[in-house]
């Protein structure tokens, strides 16, 4: 697979902001301000009064159509542009198949959608997406705007599978019917875990589910997990991560760049998560000016799974010669040499390298490969441009002075606020 292509700050498509305009019209909801306040705090504060069907109270899901939609399905695409480029053809010419759980009304089911039109719109014809969701009028939602899409964008092969489910509920009628349609190139499970089997004892549950998850996905396919970036919300997601890594039921590949207990959770107050660029679209420019929000960043913790370890892991144990396992033999010249670079007090020979196996050189000199010396890396064209990649998408914005702890901490903060 090929690297993943970094990009500027992520926006909506002109299509889907036409396809939200058209739908829910901003002049018509004179109140859609107070309900996304009302469903923030619903999110942050106070997730204890939070319902599995809030989707089903018209005001609220207007407020989280014009609001929440753009943002969460913004977050999808930002991961889809991280996946290796051929993700969604790497089986080759066979059917694209993925399952969108607590789909709400279509977010991450419409991020698919209008990414392949996007990057690879011949690949449409073979999409089908399988949508899951508590919430009837959401599932409705969802279906309006995938066929206003395809209207506007002269589409007709894509599917879309609709399933009106609980997902706490594994035995259910939805189930049966997705685990069928398996195996998954992709499965989404955008801001939904965190509302599912209730807020305690609920480790192991949402631990099987994704085990259950990762069992429908191809051999190359991969698990997308998106929670909110709340500490209590975050930590959860770290302890799941950490289970199923311990269950060796998949290898992760992002965000983070190892497979061993995360280091957030040593702490009982800390938690990271992720954070990119985005261009929020004037209604949400307008609403965030109302109710005093600023929504110019996508911020979420996310963690991705491929589903493949058992089979890569066999496919690098069958390459021999080859020690550790999943590397190169060492270079014969260099592979029993032990070069004394750390000399002085305390200098020591044992096992580590004196003995028949080892040649022992005392005083050696610079470049023992024969180079000049100095620490340098070769690179192919194509990494460097990942690497000139890594360093458009890393780099410090010089055009924003944001708000830090030291400026609060200082009392600077206020006056630098009025400004």
């Amino acid at each position: 697979m090929t690297a993943f292509q970094a990009k500027g700050a992520a926006r909506l498509s002109p299509l889907l902001l036409r396809i939200l305009e058209d739908i829910e019209p901003e002049q018509s909801h004179a109140g859609t301000a107070l309900a996304v306040a009302e469903l923030s705090r619903l999110f942050t504060k106070e997730r204890e009064a939070l319902g599995m069907a809030y989707l089903d109270d018209p005001c609220l899901a207007r407020a989280y159509l014009r609001y929440f939609f753009p943002v969460n399905l913004s977050k999808i695409q930002v991961l889809l542009d991280e996946l290796p480029e051929d993700w969604h053809n790497a089986a080759g010419n066979q059917p694209l198949q993925v399952l969108d759980l607590g789909t709400g009304p279509g977010t991450g089911a419409l991020a698919v959608l209008d990414w392949l039109n996007q990057h690879d719109p011949d690949w449409l014809k073979q999409l089908t997406v399988v949508a899951v969701d508590v919430s009837a009028d959401a599932l409705r939602q969802a279906r309006q705007l995938w066929d206003a899409f395809e209207r506007q964008a002269n589409i007709s092969d894509a599917r879309l599978i609709l399933h009106e489910g609980d997902l706490a509920r594994l035995t259910s009628g939805w189930r049966n019917d997705v685990d069928q349609r398996g195996p998954y190139d992709l499965i989404i499970v955008a801001n939904c875990l965190n509302e599912l089997f209730g807020r305690l004892h609920s480790l192991k549950e949402r631990s099987g589910l994704i085990g259950d998850l990762l069992g429908l996905l191809a051999p190359h396919g991969t698990l997308m997990l998106l929670e909110p970036a709340l500490r209590e919300t975050s930590r959860a997601l770290h302890q799941v991560r950490d289970l199923i890594l311990l269950e060796k039921r998949c290898t992760v590949y992002s965000p983070c760049l190892h497979e061993g207990n995360c280091p957030a959770l040593t702490k009982p107050n800390d938690w990271c998560h992720e954070e990119r660029a985005w261009e929020p679209t004037k209604s949400i420019q307008r609403i965030d000016h109302e109710v005093g929000f600023i929504k110019d960043a996508l911020k979420f913790l996310m963690t991705r799974e491929i589903a493949h370890q058992k089979s890569f892991e066999k496919a690098l144990h069958s390459l021999q010669p080859n020690f550790p396992q999943g590397k190169l033999p060492g270079k014969p010249e260099f592979a029993s040499v032990y070069y004394n670079l750390s000399q002085g007090e305390g200098d020591l020979r044992g096992p580590w390298n004196q003995g028949p196996e080892w040649d022992f050189v005392e005083n050696p000199q610079p470049a023992v490969d024969g180079g000049d010396g100095k620490p340098s890396v070769d690179l192919s064209k194509d990494q460097k441009k990942v690497v000139q990649q890594m360093a458009v998408r890393t780099q410090s914005d010089v055009s924003v002075d944001p708000m830090t702890g030291a400026d609060l901490g200082s009392g600077e903060a206020i006056t630098k606020g009025k400004s």
